[in-house]
């Protein structure tokens, strides 16, 4: 008699299906510009380009005879399904460069892929949100229970101590980003606007890992995100306006040794939008160089189009100047978590199974299916490096790319 986990895991092999799926993601150029290993999230929802209809159907893709021989077990983008163990709901994702893949779930675990199959790894840490790491060896996760820190002489002999953070009473830790092992950092907050705060690790101090409280928690920002890159790190969330009584969607820069900058986002113009209808949740960011950044973001109100800001500095990085973008669909499913390795090779997952990827010039659905039958749960977590190594997971699944099963042109 099959298990709760197991069953779904069967579920999934036979069944799992994106909204939309079958449309070939548009192909292009590699941006040239590399971004340092992500986090839980960094970037998207309608970068500067072309729009494209997500209804429209699809071309079927082309015959693999050498593929197609035998059950299906990848979709025809190359997105294959992977056995989670027991009923986990994904939340963060991050690979080590070696093949080794790390989860965080919402039921507390730290899971970890070997390069053929799913182990719980660490149990009982309270529900996890994001996971970050400098090496196989040097990994950070993050959530109800504060941080967590993974360290240990190999991939597989890692062990998680708690790391005590300054203050008390402290909210959920909800994003972790780092530069290197000894210049990380953590934001912590309820998830909406109000107090957060920001957190620091410049390396070992005094023999033990010292983190330190940020002087901009002070801001009155509820932190949602934190991202980085060229010698830059930013911070993001919201604040209540006190003219408007309505949210903001807040974000903080600083470069090198610098103090923060904060920055007030534009909001959707329409006139027919209330105030509280243009505030919107952070989904990732990327930072194509020290002067390019772009953000992406989800309204709370349903049936508002998600927003995309592109901040652009003529001078070095001091002051950045933004603009906003919607997305052509009011009806697109909520998205997530946004990822990319460039500004022009992104990947978004949300609501119904939905998987997205920016190439440039459109968003095009993804086939994740195997048997053509739909998967109404979630996506929650994207992570990428490379253009060939791109992981998905959520509600009970996982699922992998593998470039060998990605038919006409497959996934980028």
């Amino acid at each position: 008699m099959l298990s709760l986990g197991r069953a779904r895991s069967v579920a999934l092999l036979v069944g799992i299906v994106a909204l939309g799926a079958g449309a070939a993601c548009a192909s292009s150029e590699a941006d040239d510009t590399a971004l340092p290993p992500d986090g839980d999230g960094g970037a998207s929802i309608l970068p500067e380009g072309g729009e494209e209809d997500l209804d429209a159907e699809a071309p079927a893709p082309a015959k693999d005879a050498g593929i197609d021989a035998g059950p299906k077990t990848c979709s025809d983008h190359g997105f294959c399904p992977t056995t989670l163990p027991g009923d986990q709901t994904v939340n963060g994702l991050w690979g080590d460069g070696t093949g080794v893949v790390w989860a965080v779930t919402k039921e507390g675990d730290v899971l970890r892929w070997d390069g053929s199959a799913w182990s719980v790894h660490t149990s009982g840490l309270g529900e996890l949100k994001t996971i970050w790491g400098s090496s196989p060896t040097d990994i950070w996760v993050g959530g109800s229970q504060g941080l967590q820190h993974g360290t240990g002489e190999s991939s597989t002999s890692l062990t998680f101590a708690s790391s005590a953070l300054p203050g008390e009473w402290l909210p959920p830790i909800q994003s972790i980003w780092g530069a290197s092992a000894n210049d990380v950092w953590a934001v912590a907050s309820w998830g909406f606007a109000g107090s957060g705060f920001a957190f620091h690790y410049p390396g070992p101090r005094d023999g033990g890992t010292k983190w330190e409280l940020d002087p901009i928690s002070t801001a009155d920002v509820g932190f949602t995100r934190v991202w980085g890159g060229h010698g830059t790190v930013w911070l993001g969330g919201g604040r209540m306006s006190t003219e408007t009584w309505a949210n903001e969607t807040i974000v903080l820069y600083k470069s090198g040794n610098g103090e923060f900058t904060e920055l007030t986002l534009p909001v959707n113009p329409d006139p027919k939008l209330r105030d509280h209808e243009k505030y919107a949740l952070l989904t990732g960011a990327i930072v194509s160089t020290s002067t390019s950044v772009v953000i992406y973001g989800q309204p709370e109100s349903m049936f508002v189009q998600p927003s995309v800001w592109r901040g652009t500095s003529a001078d070095g990085g001091k002051t950045f100047q933004f603009t906003w973008a919607a997305d052509p669909r009011r009806d697109i499913p909520r998205i997530h978590a946004v990822a990319g390795v460039a500004a022009n090779n992104v990947w978004a997952v949300g609501e119904y199974g939905r998987l997205l990827h920016w190439s440039g010039t459109s968003w095009a659905p993804t086939a994740i299916s195997i048997t053509g039958q739909p998967v109404p749960d979630p996506f929650f977590a994207v992570w990428t490096r490379g253009s060939s190594e791109i992981w998905v997971g959520g509600k009970g699944m996982a699922l992998r790319f593998d470039p060998a099963h990605a038919k006409d042109g497959g996934a980028q």
